[in-house]
């Protein structure tokens, strides 16, 4: 029998990644997580599987009865039981009448085998054991409580999947918190947004902006000096006027280069 595999993990999101990209790497990692539990499972079934079929599975007639405390038992021979190890002790004749451990001592030459017994299912005394290693439980609930975790730092990291909104309805200059998001202006005067220069507000190539004008004036969209604001669909640069009632979106396409179009923009 051969150990299945485990399915590697994607790639992880990372704070410097995209707000696109890291929404992708942490969905992607979100959903391998049930891959992984359930690959986990699968392996450490067959693990066990292997190594108590090829070094660890012991029998005994020792006459024992089921109950916590200590327990000993004449086991099979020349098995790599070690002190420490949990095992599960079950009547082959009726595997609901078990007890479950860690081994106290065995003796490879002689099979004697003491287990501290610390849960039992059944009763009575049994003469036909079947002894195999067992996973502690202790493990299998840290395991499942650090993936529970995991699972939740990453739904707390994973950014917000709308178009965040900032409100200004005044003037105001776009910073590197409005990339990925929506200004938002319910203006009752003229109002201007500024869109600064890359020195002074480093976005990225490919940052874009919405802007929402449902006040009752219009916005002016003004690049600062030594940017490019373009109207898409033009060659037209320089400043922009939004009508109330229109929307723009701005992109970045160079380190002091914009293009804006929408509805309701000239």
């Amino acid at each position: 029998m051969a150990l299945p595999p485990l399915t590697p993990p994607p790639t992880p999101p990372s704070r410097s990644d995209a707000p696109a990209t890291f929404i992708t790497r942490a969905d992607g990692l979100l959903g391998w997580l049930p891959t992984l539990v359930a690959e986990y499972n699968a392996f450490v079934v067959a693990l066990e599987e292997i190594a108590q079929a090829t070094n660890y599975n012991a029998t005994s007639s020792s006459s024992v009865v089921i109950g916590t405390g200590s327990k000993s038992f004449t086991a099979t021979t020349g098995r790599l039981l070690k002190a420490g190890q949990f095992v599960s002790i079950a009547s082959a004749s009726g595997p609901g009448n078990a007890m479950l451990g860690t081994v106290t001592s065995y003796d490879a030459g002689t099979g004697a085998l003491v287990v501290n017994v610390t849960a039992v299912t059944g009763s009575g005394t049994k003469t036909d054991w079947v002894i195999a290693l067992a996973v502690n439980p202790a493990l299998l609930d840290a395991i499942n409580l650090a993936i529970a975790a995991l699972q939740s730092d990453l739904t707390a990291l994973a950014p917000f999947k709308g178009v965040p909104q900032n409100v200004k309805s005044t003037a105001y200059t776009l910073a590197l918190a409005d990339q990925g998001s929506h200004v938002y202006s319910a203006n009752t005067g003229a109002q201007t947004i500024t869109l600064p220069t890359n020195a002074s507000a480093a976005f990225p190539v490919g940052a874009t902006i919405s802007i929402v004008n449902d006040g009752t004036n219009n916005i002016t969209v003004s690049p600062s000096g030594g940017v490019t604001l373009r109207l898409a669909g033009t060659a037209t640069t320089g400043s922009r006027t939004m009508i109330p009632g229109s929307v723009a979106t701005l992109v970045k396409v160079a380190a002091d280069k914009w293009f804006i179009s929408g509805t309701g923009v000239s």
